[in-house]
């Protein structure tokens, strides 16, 4: 039951990224000021990320 817990929040995971990855171009800062520093740090972690693969 561990491991099936753990698949369904790594799934989770996952399409919670791949949404917030195609919604990133979308986003204005200058809109939403209070997102600004959130989608700075995603698109951080999403660089490190390609660079360790």
């Amino acid at each position: 039951m561990k491991s099936l817990a753990l698949l369904v929040i790594a799934i989770f995971m996952v399409f919670t990224i791949i949404n917030v990855v195609h919604a990133v171009p979308e986003a204005d800062p200058e809109a939403d000021p209070e997102a600004a520093p959130i989608i700075g740090k995603i698109k951080k972690m999403i660089k490190a990320l390609k660079n360790l693969g």
